[in-house]
């Protein structure tokens, strides 16, 4: 899918950072790959660990659209790249660990970022970088998306454990009455 999206977009290029591609052997191979799909190596730009968390959020300030790795997403990467106004495209999956990227970007009004299927993914991202002003002014506004969504009210979030932990508790004690 992401050759699919660097082929229709020649300029393009792709950046993949992990522990991993630190690793010589591990570059090689995913220059294989990609070059059978007709992606030259000098498309691929490879980043290892950086040594600071500033460094590491700097590196989206390199990234224009971030591909929601499938079929299991990412988490604290999808937050990283919104939080640093870097939209992300997210492919629904049928099972959790392939869902958290609807549930993330659903969860800061990003539904229109969510595809239902690989030619679908491969078009929004293709639509997107087609489109600089609609980048520019996503790339202002989601922190602030971000920052006053339902997914970072930390309050919020307590209350809604504390009440699931009481529910349970109560369940709990109802299963313990009848049993005595």
């Amino acid at each position: 899918v992401w050759s699919e999206i660097l082929v229709a977009l020649p300029d393009a290029r792709l950046l993949l950072k992990s522990r991993a591609t630190g690793d010589p052997d591990v570059r090689r191979r995913l220059q294989d790959v990609f070059a059978e799909q007709g992606i030259e190596a000098g498309r691929l730009d490879f980043h290892d660990s950086v040594p600071s968390f500033h460094d590491h959020m700097a590196v989206y300030n390199q990234v224009d659209i971030a591909l929601d790795t499938f079929p299991y997403n990412g988490t604290t990467t999808t937050c990283e790249a919104m939080w640093m106004g870097v939209p992300v495209i997210a492919l629904a999956g049928d099972v959790h660990a392939a869902r958290v990227g609807v549930s993330l970007l659903s969860a800061v009004g990003m539904e229109d970022y969510i595809a239902t299927d690989t030619e679908g993914s491969v078009a929004l991202a293709v639509q997107l970088a087609h489109q600089s002003e609609r980048l520019s002014a996503v790339r202002e506004q989601l922190r602030g998306k971000l920052r006053h969504a339902t997914l970072c009210d930390g309050r919020r979030f307590a209350r809604d454990m504390e009440s699931a932990l009481r529910d349970m508790w109560k369940t709990w004690c109802r299963q313990q009455q009848r049993s005595v």
